[in-house]
């Protein structure tokens, strides 16, 4: 048996960044309980404040997508700014749409709470 691979869509360049890496961090800790496998694209957050020279010449997205392949399914937050807006996310409108392309199923949650009840109900490991 192996654990269910999950990649993690969120926003990450549009609002906060720290927020934004914060809140994947909150959701691969919260599957992680649960038992899956989890992916945080934005991993590299952390990296680009260690290694600022990175920031622009690597192509994070098509990174991300290759990541995204290996992964048995995807979530996608919503999260929404201050105002009650979503904030809008073209790197994760881009992997919803490569989703659907590659038949990886996604689940879409607006909370972080959202996702630990939902998930709970889902099995977590595969033959």
């Amino acid at each position: 048996m192996k654990r269910v691979r999950v990649y993690i869509a969120s926003p990450y360049s549009n609002g906060d960044k720290e927020q934004n890496a914060q809140l994947q961090m909150a959701a691969t800790y919260h599957l992680l309980k649960l038992g899956f496998n989890p992916y945080m694209p934005v991993y590299h957050h952390f990296i680009q404040k260690a290694y600022p020279d990175l920031n622009h010449d690597i192509p994070w997205l098509e990174i991300d997508k290759a990541w995204l392949k290996e992964c048995d399914m995807a979530i996608r937050l919503h999260i929404k700014n201050e105002k009650g807006e979503e904030i809008y996310s073209p790197g994760a409108n881009e992997e919803e749409a490569f989703c659907k392309e590659s038949g990886i199923p996604m689940f879409h949650f607006d909370s972080i709470e959202e996702m630990v009840r939902t998930m709970s109900t889902v099995e977590n490991t595969i033959s």
